[in-house]
């Protein structure tokens, strides 16, 4: 591949645009008035006078070596016409930028050497090292023996204690006054912190911090820019207060359990978003001032209490799908206790009563299955029962079955429908331990049937068993056989 040929030699020329015959090009280390040689040729064997005088064509031949520069132009009386500082040549500049720092120690204050000959820093070089220890607080670095510069990240702020990772390549470059470290770890190392009110304590610290305070929080000291954010796993209870300074998740105080992930989001350096991930997994859901995608608003205060005493106000939050994990009984069997989960939502409904038969249009429906939902706290694995649908009537006048009882454990249960008889409806199931009991409202009469030994209506999904009764037909009414009851679900959810 062909590139272009740089100047062969250097050509200057006066203000009055004509060749500078006799200009005078003096050469120093960057930054200073110290003299440095620059060469002949490429050879770098015989150097220059310090001025290079320039020919009669205002030319001159200008080698340099890896170092920096500062170049000071003047014409044939010593008049300055111009001066530019921090010239490298090119290949020292390509060579920078992949330039590796060899014997580097420390671990804060890192030292490292490099191959090139620096008279001083210049903004723009870049070096590249892998530390010989994982930082532990703020960082400088000193190059060459050239003095300690501090090492900042984004926002012009001190590296956290494990920013710097040994067995990582770090990049770092200097603007003129400081480092910047390019590619901080994205895995700063944990620390422990007691107390947010120490001064700075949470933004001096790591990325994740061990929170062990138990106090009630009602501010943060001033973070260093707005943008920064820190991971609390918190140790104990503590509370965090929603207030002009502080915009709690849920729009209300929060009480932190142990093992809860609390991240704290500087919207400004004096203001700040808390945002929990709770250690039971239950959501944490905002109140009705709060619009939030895929949560459903709870309507009151007294809602929002309920909410966080573990406990859902309302059969639309039944509709909300907010947990993740879903277990579906329609036979029994045992409930394992997942690992870290302690409480669970659980949704039943006992079996429906079958259908009765009799004589003369007496045809009467089964209960419907009791209904029963809510939070529920688990110990250990829960042995869950289903109950079955109760049988419909296969003889003239008589009754049908009961349904059964469903059940998680001992904790929450609904009840079977009652079995239709032959001239009454059979009595609703009822639910017992939830939040949300039900007894849904069954047919009666002769508003409802189906044909001879048909099944109970099934809802969508499995929903409660539903008692029929016998087929209804015009003129002569035959007996006919009780539907049985559908049987009954338990739902668990996570």
């Amino acid at each position: 591949m062909a590139t272009l040929s740089p100047l062969p030699k250097l050509y200057f020329t006066g203000s009055d645009g004509l060749p500078l015959v006799g200009g005078k090009l003096y050469t120093y280390a960057a930054g200073t008035t110290t003299p440095l040689a620059t060469y002949t040729d490429s050879s770098g064997g015989t150097a220059n006078a310090n001025p290079v005088i320039l020919d009669s064509r205002g030319e001159a031949s200008v080698w340099l070596d890896n170092s920096t520069y500062k170049f000071v132009l003047k014409d044939d009386t010593d008049a300055l016409i111009w001066t530019q500082d921090n010239i490298t040549n090119g290949t020292a500049t390509s060579e920078y930028a992949s330039q590796w720092l060899t014997s580097v120690s420390g671990t804060n204050a890192v030292v490292g050497s490099s191959t090139y000959s620096l008279a001083a820093y210049a903004a723009g070089l870049a070096f590249r090292f892998v530390p010989a220890s994982i930082n532990t607080g703020a960082v400088t670095l000193n190059i060459n023996g050239l003095g300690a510069k501090n090492v900042l990240r984004a926002g012009g702020l001190a590296l956290l204690p494990g920013h710097l990772q040994t067995g990582s390549v770090h990049t770092v470059v200097y603007d003129g006054t400081q480092f910047t470290l390019q590619n901080p770890s994205i895995n700063p190392a944990r620390v422990t912190v007691a107390s947010h009110a120490t001064t700075s304590a949470i933004w001096v610290a790591s990325d994740e911090i061990n929170f062990t305070g138990t106090e009630t929080i009602t501010d943060f000291p001033d973070a260093p820019k707005a943008g920064e954010w820190r991971r609390l796993i918190c140790a104990g209870a503590c509370v965090f207060t929603n207030n002009a300074n502080i915009a709690v998740q849920g729009a209300a105080n929060y009480t932190a359990a142990a093992g809860d992930i609390v991240t704290i989001h500087a919207l400004t350096t004096t203001s700040f978003r808390v945002d929990v991930q709770a250690a039971s997994q239950l959501p944490v859901v905002p109140n009705a001032t709060t619009s939030v995608v895929g949560i459903v608003e709870l309507a009151t205060q007294t809602e929002v209490d309920e909410y966080t005493a573990g406990k859902v106000p309302t059969a639309d939050l039944l509709k909300t799908n907010l947990l993740r994990n879903e277990q579906l009984f329609t036979a029994t069997g045992t409930f394992t206790q997942p690992t870290g989960v302690t409480k669970v939502f659980v949704e039943l409904a006992g079996g429906g009563g079958g259908g009765g038969s009799g004589n003369g249009g007496n045809y009467q429906a089964g209960g419907y299955g009791g209904f029963s939902s809510g939070w529920v706290t688990i110990a250990a694995n829960q042995t869950v029962t289903i109950g079955a649908g109760g049988n419909g009537a296969d003889a003239v006048n008589t009754n049908g079955s009961d349904g059964g009882t469903t059940s998680f454990g001992a904790l929450i249960s609904a009840t079977g429908g009652g079995g239709g008889q032959a001239a009454t409806a059979g009595a609703n199931g009822t639910g017992s331990g939830g939040l949300l009991d039900l007894s849904y409202t069954s047919p009666t009469g002769l508003g409802v049937f189906a044909a001879p030994g048909a099944g109970g209506d099934a809802g969508a999904g499995g929903a409660q068993g539903i008692g029929s009764s016998n087929i209804l037909t015009l003129g002569t009414q035959p007996s006919a056989k009780g539907g049985g009851g559908q049987g009954g679900y338990c739902i668990v959810r996570w």
